[in-house]
Formats: C-alpha cells, structure tokens, sequence
C-alpha cells in the first residue's frame, strides 16, 4: 500500500492539521467540484495513516470539492510521514499559490519554527525563500488582529500590510486599515497619508518641546546670574566706602544702604 496510489473512503480521510491555509475560495472549490463530476479526481492527493484513518499530506481542496462533487472515494498516495516531514510538505505545496494569503504563509511559518525546533534559515531553505524574505513576512504577524485578518480575506494587499507596519500605534493602525476600506485607497495614497500624518505628530512634537520646563528653567538661571552680577557690582562699590560702610555685607541689598545714607556722619 506504501507510495501506490488506493482509492480511500472521504469519510477514512481527516483534514491536515499543519495546513496552512485557513480560508478556501468557496467559489474555487465548486467550479473545481464541477471538473471532478465530469472529468474525475486526476492527480491523486497524499496521504499518511494516522491510527485508523488517513490525513492529508496535500490535495486537501481535491478532497473538500470531491466531497461538494458527492464522491464517496478519491485516489490517494500513502506515503508514511511524521509530524515534521508532513507539516513542511503541506506548506511546501502551498507556498507559491496565489490564493494562500502572506498571513496564512507567515502563521504556518511560525508554527513551523516552533514545533520543528527550526531555525529561520533551515526553513527559508526548505522553501526555497531567502531568510530575509521569511523575516519580512514573520514581521506581518506584529501587526494587529484585524489586520492580519483583512489581509487574510484579501480585503488589503500584501503592500497595504506592509506599509501599516511604518506606523507603530495599533490604534491608528486600524484608523488606516479602515480608511483603506472605505476610501479604496492604493498603496500610494496609504503612504502618502502615513507620511503626512507623521510629519504632523513630527510638527506637534515639536510645538510641545518649546513648552518644556528646561526652557525656564534656562530663565531662572540667566535671573540668578543676573542677581550674581549685580551683587557683585554691590559688593565692589561697598568695599571701596568709608569703614562705617563695611558694615554692609553683600546680604544687604542697595535699597537699605541709600535709605541709611543720610544718617551718615557729615
């Protein structure tokens, strides 16, 4: 029965658990379902026995349209297979497919790196990607939950995602992502808006630094510098008077001096 293609019961076969695509294009799936009545199942999907039963390796829309078409069995390769060599194999198959989304692309590939214990490297060479391609795409999973899922239902473009990625508020993240909804706006207009929002917080920023403390601060130390002067002055004035003026220390002011300048003796 290993690598000989069997037809299997649909109801002995169990979805992947490593898929990595989480939404199927539900329109795709009947026009593919309306091949399979007239023409067959073609090519064969893959499977590995898990206890009693069969989970797909690859081939999971051929089995869920063979299923809306009303077969009862498909034509299947066994192929024994761990968890490992069975979750890379299912996204290898799907990672070049235009209809599996970045987001549905970067969770797999997350997953993947933590169950198989893998570095980025070993799996951006599995997949045939270069490593900073991976990490670009890992970068999609920091933004927030309602975006990813936008991405995911193709309501945004890879491009929109990765411009919201300049914006490090969430909350305006998801300010953006719904003018990008309403407005249909492109990508350049998303980046010109993120441009000129940023260069307005740059300007407000700005305007509140010319407010800060230091500011008077500075003019409290020019006063006492002032006040250091002029007691300066005071002092080399009241050095060079008659003995009786010594009395007056730098402490007094000059007011008090002139007010007892005229009880001076003649």
């Amino acid at each position: 029965m290993e690598n000989e293609v069997i037809y299997i019961k649909l109801d002995d076969i169990i979805p992947n658990r490593f898929q990595p695509r989480e939404v199927f294009d539900e329109k795709a799936l009947n026009e593919l379902a309306d091949s399979i009545r007239q023409h067959g199942v073609i090519e064969p999907i893959i499977v590995r026995p898990v206890a009693n039963k069969f989970e797909i390796i690859a081939g999971e829309r051929r089995y869920k349209a063979s299923a809306i078409a009303g077969l009862t069995k498909i034509p299947a390769l066994v192929k024994p297979m761990d968890d490992k060599e069975s979750s890379l194999v299912a996204f290898i198959e799907n990672e070049h497919r235009r209809d599996v989304s970045a987001i549905e692309k970067a969770r797999t590939s997350e997953r993947l790196l933590k169950n198989n214990n893998m570095t980025q490297e070993e799996l951006a060479a599995s997949l045939g990607i270069s490593q900073s391609t991976l990490a670009n795409r890992l970068r999609l999973l920091d933004l927030p939950l309602e975006v990813q899922e936008s991405l995911m239902r193709n309501e945004i473009s890879e491009r929109h995602a990765r411009s919201l990625l300049s914006v490090k508020d969430p909350l305006k993240q998801i300010e953006l992502l719904n003018q990008i909804k309403e407005k249909r706006m492109t990508v350049r207009e998303l980046e010109s808006e993120i441009k000129a929002m940023n260069n307005g917080m740059n300007n407000n920023q700005n305007m509140n630094n010319s407010f800060l403390p230091n500011n008077g601060m500075m003019n409290n130390q020019n006063n006492y510098n002032m006040n250091n002067s002029m007691n300066n002055s005071f002092n080399q004035f009241n050095n060079n008077q008659p003995n009786n003026m010594n009395n007056y220390n730098s402490s007094d002011n000059f007011t008090n001096y002139l007010n007892n300048s005229s009880n001076m003796p003649s």
